[in-house]
């Protein structure tokens, strides 16, 4: 952990004000939380979050090594601007994070797709509002056990290209994120997304047009007890 007094001074010099506060243009906050440093600031894009603050704006996450050690790189919608920031928590706490935000079980979701794909592995998952988001393999573990794979809104997928023999993920927004997999992994697991994705749009369709029925059959049997009941 930093000291307080070097990383007080570390803060005043990456956003250019006096530490003795004789600058008021531009302010700083700082604060500890149970023994870990949080920094907000002007200018200044790396901060930490919680996923669950930018749920409704997460475009991708992914697993990174980081001086805070195994965390999450957070990507983001803020307005039409995709942003970038940090979870401290590795990536399987933070996918279940969004999960719980939601009251999603996962594990139900995995069943489901297992049985309708016919495929137990590298599954996507997808949230309430109809996002799917799908595996790829974003990095490569310094440890055993370290997850590798990352995920990413599927509608927000532009293209998966070569650059020097690197597989690159362009994203809609223009930001290209390296990939740890083959370009046909890749396709293959967006592809697979794509597939959940028109699964789902046909799914709600089928439960609408079963409330539907079931609205029609109610009401017809409303309108007959209306018409038994004029009669007395």
């Amino acid at each position: 952990m930093v000291e307080y007094n070097n990383l007080y001074e570390e803060l005043c010099r990456r956003v250019n004000i006096d530490k003795n506060g004789r600058n008021p243009i531009r302010k700083a906050l700082l604060w500890y939380n149970q023994n870990r440093c949080f920094i907000l600031m002007l200018g200044w894009s790396e901060i930490f979050r919680r996923i669950e603050d930018l749920k409704e704006q997460i475009i991708l996450l992914r697993p990174v090594y980081s001086d805070d050690g195994n965390t999450t790189e957070l990507l983001f919608m803020a307005g039409k601007q995709t942003e970038k920031t940090m979870d401290r928590r590795n990536i399987s706490s933070v996918r279940q994070s969004l999960a719980r935000s939601y009251h999603l079980d996962l594990s139900a979701q995995s069943r489901e797709l297992e049985q309708k794909f016919n495929r137990r592995y590298l599954l996507p998952f997808y949230l309430p509002d109809g996002r799917v988001f799908v595996p790829l393999k974003m990095r490569r573990p310094q440890v055993i056990g370290d997850a590798t794979y990352g995920y990413v809104d599927v509608a927000c997928i532009k293209s998966v290209h070569k650059v020097n023999g690197q597989t690159m993920l362009k994203l809609t927004g223009g930001e290209e994120v390296p990939l740890c997999s083959t370009s046909l992994s890749a396709y293959s697991s967006i592809s697979l997304g794509k597939d959940t994705l028109e699964y789902l749009t046909s799914r709600d369709h089928d439960e609408q047009e079963q409330v539907l029925d079931a609205l029609g059959i109610l009401i017809n049997k409303l309108y007959r007890i209306e018409k038994i009941l004029e009669k007395f």
